[in-house]
């Protein structure tokens, strides 16, 4: 008794491992088939198989299915950018798997309570409801309880609700109606009928959606190749305008340090004049700076002289401007350019801000213009990412060759100041069709990003990402660029995923059209077999009630007179073997009496209808068998088809017969012919003679002579 529990337990853990791999893979093949832009499968085939081996293993197999199914979510949906999303969406998708096992459990209780338990599907009605209890109606536990908590979560939005239930639902459906046909050919019973279906209902629907997930896949590949394309022209477009745009502003700069280099004093005003041409030109610069070289001992001379006294300030902690902290050297913005919207700029000691700073001297120590790494820029309290390209000065005819030259001869520095977003914006005005997602590290650390938020999930559909490097001044950033999501709402389409969903609702169609063909001739071939059988009973019967008659019963071929069939009882009348009947063709002809054959054989072929012939057959030993045969033609549309008959033997009656015919014509001791024999004789000649008009004579002779 335990062994056989142990073998039970093993068979049924056995069975769950099975079915858990076969759900795996079944909704492995399932997100192949997921389609942009909804990212959703119009087909989840292991809905199907959960449905099918619940119907036919019950309950026991239950958490083989939750186990597949929980595993293929895992697999396919579970996000891991941060702890927090990992534990929301397992617990999102532990239930969605629940969810799943729920919806086969439901529907199996559907079909089994209107269906009958173990219901073959042979009659037309019945496989109507299978497809509406089984799959359209049980499909809507899933989607329900998944789309639900997915909401609730918030992995899709309110407005999201209503399609991705659809989809999921539609999905579910096509998966019973396709694979729960495959699946029960193969498990269901009674084996003898759904053995059949293999053939008339599992392949061809395997082969038909097979062709169209082939249809689909060839032009999902082509698809995919124009949005590849689309995306790189879109990537290549930004990266050289993003290019264009950083070496615009360093020109800009280079240009005017050389009118510095080409001057000994700069005024406000020539300034103003000389950049406002470039402004107008380049609305995406921020403000173009003169950066004045101030020592400690100067900031007095620097702050009273000219006509527009000028303070060197930096921000407090309430980022209020006041004067600048006493230090070595100060970098005062002196000139700014436009001064609208800058203004809190202009005497803004740059020494003041670490980032700033570490540019500025970099640039005075090499002599070439550098950048910062993003910061704050103090004329805009909105926290934008900005950028500032220093450019240094040095005074005219002295030499700037050593770093202790350089720190001597500095004049001042050009400054560029720049939004980046700005400069995405001007890019995303000249290609009004790109969307994309931009990211900008130097060495790993994040210079700017428009990706979303990391507590958000972002489905890159197709996995498309390019990174390209791109040197601005003295740095050299990476660019890491995908696509967003309006980037794939504009250059993905539906058509695809309607191709693929007509396709498989065609072919669910398909399935219910040969579930009902297949039906309808088990049905026939088992009205055939219950037929047959009768029929085989009824001939049995009719051959034991023939083969009990003292007759011989008799089937022959009407132009050759050869028998197809003779009852046992030809043997025990002629003696001879019932093979040497069926095989002789003249059997019949062969063994008539000589004195018959000419007659009856004449007899038979000229007769056209029913008749009875009493002649003799020679039997086995050689005696004379006396026979009564009751022939019926059986005719098809006026034709001849067979002769069937029943032979009769009379020879105790023909005997019995002849022995009177003595008794009545013949002397019993000398055998010789009587008075009466004479008489009936006489009167035949006398007619004879009569109708003739002849003569004749008589004469008496007694037995002496």
């Amino acid at each position: 008794m335990k062994l056989t529990t142990l073998k039970q337990s093993l068979h049924l853990i056995s069975l769950n491992l099975v079915l858990a791999c076969a759900y795996f893979v079944l909704g492995y093949f399932g997100t192949l088939l997921a389609t942009a832009p909804s990212h959703a499968s119009p087909i989840w085939p292991a809905t199907g198989l959960a449905l099918a081996t619940v119907l036919v293993f019950g309950l026991r197999i239950v958490p083989g299915l939750f186990i597949g199914a929980l595993a293929i979510n895992i697999y396919s949906f579970l996000e891991t950018s941060s702890l927090d999303i990992i534990v929301k969406s397992f617990t999102t998708l532990t239930i969605i798997s629940l969810g799943s096992c729920i919806q086969a459990i439901f529907g199996s209780y559907l079909l089994n309570r209107f269906l009958g338990k173990q219901n073959p599907l042979l009659e037309d009605a019945k496989i109507l409801h299978f497809f509406l209890l089984g799959a359209l109606i049980s499909s809507l536990i899933a989607p329900t309880i998944g789309i639900s908590i997915l909401f609730l979560q918030d992995f899709i939005s309110a407005k999201d609700i209503s399609s991705s239930w659809f989809t999921w639902w539609i999905g579910d459906s096509i998966g019973v109606s396709i694979f729960a046909p495959i699946i029960l050919s193969f498990i269901a019973k009674p084996r003898s009928l759904w053995r059949e279906r293999k053939k008339l209902v599992a392949y061809p629907l395997l082969f038909t959606f097979i062709l169209i997930v082939s249809i689909f896949q060839y032009n999902q590949v082509q698809e995919t190749a124009r949005i590849i394309s689309i995306f790189e022209r879109q990537t290549s477009d930004f990266h050289s305008a993003f290019n264009i745009e950083m070496t615009k502003h360093v020109n800009i700069n280079k240009m005017l340090k050389s009118f510095y280099d080409s001057s000994e004093f700069i005024t406000a005003e020539e300034f103003h004049t000389f950049t406002r041409t470039i402004l107008a030109d380049y609305s995406d610069i921020q403000a173009l700076e003169w950066i004045s070289f101030v020592r400690e001992n100067q900031r007095g001379q620097f702050e009273n002289s000219g006509n527009n006294r000028l303070v060197i300030k930096e921000p407090n902690q309430e980022q209020l401007m006041v004067p600048a902290a006493k230090r070595a050297e100060y970098f005062p913005i002196t000139y700014i350019q436009p001064i609208k919207g800058n203004e809190r700029a202009l005497g803004f000691d740059v020494a003041s801000n670490p980032v700033a700073l570490k540019a500025l001297l970099k640039a005075r120590d090499t002599g070439e213009t550098t950048i910062t790494d993003p910061l704050q820029l103090v004329q805009d309290l909105e926290k934008k990412t900005g950028f500032v390209l220093y450019s240094p000065v040095y005074l005219k005819n002295k030499p700037a060759t050593s770093l202790i030259d350089k720190k001597a001869a500095l004049k001042g520095f050009i400054a560029g100041v720049f939004l980046i977003q700005d400069e995405i914006n001007t890019i995303f005005s000249s290609f009004s069709d790109m969307q994309l997602l931009i990211k900008i590290e130097k060495y790993g650390h994040e210079l700017y990003s428009n990706y979303p938020d990391s507590n958000k999930i972002h489905l890159n559909l197709l996995s498309l990402q390019k990174t390209s490097k791109i040197v601005v001044a003295d740095k050299t950033w990476s660019l890491t660029l995908q696509p967003s999501s309006e980037f794939y709402h504009q250059q993905l389409s539906w058509t695809l995923w309607w191709i693929l969903l007509g396709g498989l609702i065609i072919t669910s169609l398909a399935g219910i059209s040969l579930l009902m063909l297949s039906g309808r001739t088990l049905r026939t071939e088992e009205l055939v077999r219950t037929r047959t059988q009768d029929l085989s009973n009824s001939e049995e019967h009719f051959r034991k009630l023939v083969q009990a008659q003292s007759a011989i019963v008799w089937r022959a071929d009407p132009e050759t007179f050869k028998y197809t069939f003779v009852s046992d009882e030809a043997q025990k009348i002629l003696g001879y073997p019932i093979e040497q009947w069926l095989e002789e063709k003249n059997f019949w002809i062969e063994h008539l009496h000589p004195e018959d054959k000419k007659w009856a054989l004449d007899f038979a072929i000229s007769s056209n209808e029913s008749y009875v012939l009493e002649y003799r057959m020679v039997s086995n030993g050689g005696k004379t068998i006396w026979l009564r045969d009751v022939v019926q033609l059986l005719t098809e549309n006026g034709e001849l088809k067979e002769l069937v008959g029943v032979m009769i033997d009379i020879t105790d009656r023909r005997m019995t017969e002849q022995e009177i015919y003595d008794l009545a014509f013949f002397d019993p001791l000398t055998k010789l012919a009587n008075r009466r024999l004479l008489l009936s004789q006489l009167n035949t000649e006398l007619s004879i003679a009569k109708r003739n008009s002849i003569f004749g004579a008589i004469i008496f002779l007694d037995l002496d002579r």
